[in-house]
């Protein structure tokens, strides 16, 4: 006779792992374990399954086709820079090996895997450079001040007729070692506080300080540009000279998730309800 089928103590219904004995071991539990095991991964996770159904998703209302070729040479270039790594720390392993033995994956459910992720990325990094030319937009140059005591000079100095870049050189950090501010581009969004604030501000003015988690934005709005609004077909050629002559940076893709999350209902109350037994 075989064992009984699982029985989760919960009403979900559960997959069921495998027996000890009589006893079940279901996925219900495994989730709950794993969760108090480390949530942070398991976040990590959710938000990957999440990125990839938004990127598939809006790939397919924009109808991006990826090359075939264009999807083997980037899986190349990311099974190269692994392997480049993996030289790096002195292994003498090659990466089907390192894969294997260290890691203890099949490397061919590894490396599917890992396809898989490139297509997921690829088709991203599409859809954000289409969102951001869609969009109406402006160019900021932005500084971040840590410190209230920081923030209040550098309003005592916009005062005084201090200009921008020497307050923000005094008080700021950027992406920019040189100069301690970061150039980017804020698209239009009505639901987001920096979107709102960069397209309230003239021109050629300072705008701030807006608090970001005990933090401060100082920023100056530049060009404007008009949103142009396409298929991929018309966006296609202007979107992938973009990806070739500068990555997407994370803001984009922060304010690109923020905008996809808006069109498409993302809901994962079942999954906190199975991993903490409560609403949330």
């Amino acid at each position: 006779q075989p064992p009984p089928a699982a029985t989760p103590q919960d009403s979900q219904s559960a997959l069921l792992l495998g027996h000890v004995g009589d006893r079940a071991l279901d996925s219900v539990t495994f989730l709950r374990k794993l969760w108090v095991a480390d949530n942070r991964l398991a976040r990590r996770v959710v938000e990957q399954m999440v990125f990839a159904e938004l990127a598939t998703l809006e790939a397919d209302r924009l109808g991006i086709k990826l090359v075939e070729a264009a999807v083997e040479a980037e899986l190349t270039r990311a099974q190269n820079e692994l392997a480049r790594k993996l030289e790096s720390k002195g292994s003498k392993l090659t990466l089907r090996e390192h894969i294997d033995q260290v890691i203890g994956v099949e490397p061919e459910l590894y490396l599917a895997d890992l396809r898989d992720e490139t297509i997921v990325q690829m088709l991203a990094e599409r859809c954000v450079r289409a969102y951001m030319l869609e969009t109406d937009r402006c160019d900021v140059v932005i500084t971040e001040v840590r410190s209230a005591e920081a923030r209040d000079a550098f309003e005592s100095g916009l005062a005084l007729g201090k200009g921008f870049d020497e307050l923000a050189l005094a008080h700021g950090f950027g992406d920019e070692e040189t100069t301690h501010v970061t150039r980017m581009q804020i698209a239009r969004s009505e639901s987001q506080e920096l979107p709102r604030l960069v397209f309230a501000t003239p021109q050629g003015k300072v705008g701030g300080p807006l608090e970001q988690n005990g933090r401060w934005l100082f920023f100056v709005a530049q060009k404007r540009v008009e949103g142009r609004p396409g298929t991929w077909a018309e966006l296609r050629e202007d979107v992938e000279k973009s990806l070739v002559a500068e990555p997407v940076g994370d803001m984009e893709f922060l304010q690109w998730r923020s905008a996809m999350v808006r069109r498409y209902r993302v809901e994962l109350e079942p999954f906190f309800e199975l991993v903490e037994r409560k609403k949330r």
